[in-house]
């Protein structure tokens, strides 16, 4: 396993020569390594004549009569260029691209860009991303094709882009299993990526590869059991901290044995309500796991057994459920219960048996779901309840019941779903989600006019809403999200200079509802004391943040009225403007021109990012973008 943070620090622009097949066929910025078919200086109309004559270039190609013409002569033509490079050994192509590329697109879609483009209109940004990626696709597909000289590049694409802009801080944790050899050296199983988690989301999940990364350290031999670590940094600028590493070993084992249960079929406010009543069933189940029981509706669980250990140490238990769950190691709290799920713990443990006890209470209609994952020395995280009890190092991680619901934006409106927030330490339940059609979709509290959390990439599931009788009623982001606060964004604050933030809306605070654009963008309406609020939050134009422009109107009370923009326990002026928030977590643009003044105040260890509202800047727009 291996868990460190890294940033990427954005550089300037470079002088890039490629072939016009690279650099006309998946570029994303003009000029630099990415022209996109397009008319104006004489650099583009330069492009734009090499797409005339790309079949021409292609000697003895069938375009070389017409030209390209259509997007299909134009993807003929750069096939033929594919075939050639190979024909005279060329193995390795190189893009030039900023950033990944995987956007949706199809052919018709694809087509109607290079039309566009060949009348001599500029693509939108959104355009250019689709078009973009629908080549790298059609690319990738001609190199897959090739077989053989492909090995090394091998690769699973991630479940979402969940990386960070330039200059913030990226987690990065994995868990990776070595291949397996046998006494002679041959080898028995390939090397998998148990775990990968990007800014705390799961990017790949026992993922298999077949061979080691070109340019590995091994000594002798294209792979072995054991090697050296080695961070390959050659696309930019990348800075490393915290870096940690832990290695799990084969016979480090943990195993729960002697099982037995307890069902009791009723309702119980929390968990230990029913220890001095009769259970409506005992038995012994065939894994620590409530689905052993397969028992749906209102009731609790008690499973009881023996933990075997094979080495001494610390170890971990994390529960994956949203029911209450309590875990008891020799009548010891390693698990605690929380409203929804349970708190992880750790607990130093000597080799041996010890007595487990796991408490699971399910207070809801919906489907129970209970996993806890262990780790300890030598031993990676695994599942004790799967089907497979006993789990060596790198032992495969077991979901129960895991259902999906997905909702996305359509191509051309903005879509609101009402519903409750999972949000901790509580869900928020007088909430909605907001999902846009460029991808960039938010949480919003309509009780404190907060911005929950943003994320990018797929917008929601909403399982849990329809799911039994959907008594949750949560509405779980599905993409990589920046989590920021539930506290009220405008407050009236008693003494400006020593007070906090509140954590709940004033009194004289109120939501007005919203209003809806007429493309579905949603305007939240709210007033506090005699102050209205307008709370308009969208993507930029480019789709790399969100913007958020507050509109105030009315009379200002005897108290000071403040708008919270941020808080942290560090909040960092940039050079050019702007704030850096937290440890380099997100920015936050400000306009240049803007009339409103943010200041800092620190308030215990924490620092507070505010906008002071006057009297003479009142109904001035106050406008912001977030960064992450």
């Amino acid at each position: 396993m291996v868990e460190d943070e890294f940033f990427g620090v954005e550089e300037g622009p470079e002088e890039v020569v490629e072939d016009g097949f690279f650099f006309l066929a998946c570029g994303e910025k003009r000029g630099e390594g990415g022209g996109f078919l397009l008319g104006g200086d004489a650099a583009e109309r330069a492009e734009v004549e090499f797409v005339d004559d790309l079949g021409a270039g292609a000697a003895g190609g069938s375009f070389a009569a017409k030209g390209v013409r259509t997007f299909d002569d134009f993807l003929g033509a750069l096939k033929k260029r594919h075939d050639d490079f190979h024909a005279i050994g060329g193995r390795v192509s190189d893009h030039g691209l900023e950033s990944a590329l995987a956007e949706p697109c199809t052919h018709a879609q694809a087509q109607s860009v290079f039309d566009a483009a060949r009348a001599g209109r500029v693509p939108s940004a959104e355009d250019i991303a689709r078009y973009g990626s629908y080549l790298m696709l059609e690319l990738g597909r001609w190199d897959a094709a090739r077989g053989a000289g492909k090995e090394g590049y091998e690769g699973s694409a991630p479940r979402a882009n969940a990386s960070r802009a330039p200059g913030l801080w990226q987690t990065l944790h994995i868990v990776f299993q070595a291949p397996r050899f046998d006494p002679t050296g041959k080898k028995t199983k390939n090397a998998r990526f148990t775990k990968v988690t990007l800014n705390g989301f799961l990017i790949h999940e026992n993922v298999e590869v077949t061979g080691a990364t070109r340019s590995a350290l091994f000594e002798n031999g294209p792979e072995a059991p054991l090697g050296p670590l080695m961070f390959q940094g050659d696309h930019g600028a990348v800075a490393i901290r915290n870096l940690a590493y832990k290695r799990f070993d084969a016979d480090a084992h943990l195993a729960v044995e002697k099982l037995g249960y307890q069902l009791h079929s009723s309702a119980f406010a929390k968990i230990g309500d029913y220890d001095s009543r009769q259970p409506t069933a005992t038995g012994v189940p065939d894994r620590f796991s409530q689905a052993a029981v397969e028992k749906t509706g209102k009731f609790a669980l008690v499973l009881t057994g023996s933990l075997n250990l094979t080495r001494a140490g610390e170890y971990a238990f994390t529960p994956e459920t949203t029911s209450p769950v309590r875990l008891l190691i020799d009548n010891r709290p390693v698990i605690t219960p929380l409203e929804r799920g349970g708190q992880a713990g750790t607990i130093t443990l000597t080799a041996g048996t010890h007595a487990v006890r796991l408490d699971f209470l399910h207070t809801g209609n919906n489907r129970p779901a209970l996993d806890i994952i262990a780790e300890g020395p030598g031993l990676a995280p695994h599942s004790l309840s799967g089907s497979e009890n006993a789990g060596p190092a790198g032992g495969r991680r077991f979901t129960t019941n895991q259902k999906k619901l997905a909702l996305e934006p359509s191509a051309d409106r903005v879509r609101m779903q009402r519903g409750f927030v999972p949000f901790e330490p509580k869900k928020r339940l007088y909430a909605t989600s907001v999902g846009t059609p460029q991808g960039v979709h938010y949480a919003y509290d309509l009780e404190t006019g907060a911005l929950l959390r943003a994320w990018r990439g797929t917008w929601i599931d909403t399982a849990e809403m329809w799911e039994g009788r959907g008594e949750p009623q949560l509405a779980k982001p599905t993409g990589p999200t920046l989590t920021l606060t539930a506290k009220p964004t405008v407050a009236l604050i008693d003494y400006p200079r020593a007070a906090g933030w509140p954590d709940s809306a004033d009194a004289l605070h109120s939501s007005q509802g919203y209003t809806l654009e007429a493309n579905g963008q949603p305007v939240f309406l709210s007033k506090i004391s005699d102050v209205s609020i307008r709370d308009r939050l969208a993507p930029s134009a480019d789709g790399k943040a969100l913007t958020r422009r507050l509109d105030f109107k009315g009379s200002l009370a005897s108290w000071e009225t403040q708008v919270l923009l941020a808080e942290a326990a560090v909040i960092t002026a940039q050079p050019r403007g702007g704030w850096v928030v937290g440890d380099r977590e997100y920015y936050i643009d400000w306009p240049a021109d803007s009339v409103h003044q943010p200041t800092l105040r620190k308030v215990g260890d924490q620092q507070l990012l505010v906008v002071r509202l006057s009297k003479s800047t009142l109904e001035a727009p106050l406008a912001y973008s977030l960064v992450w």
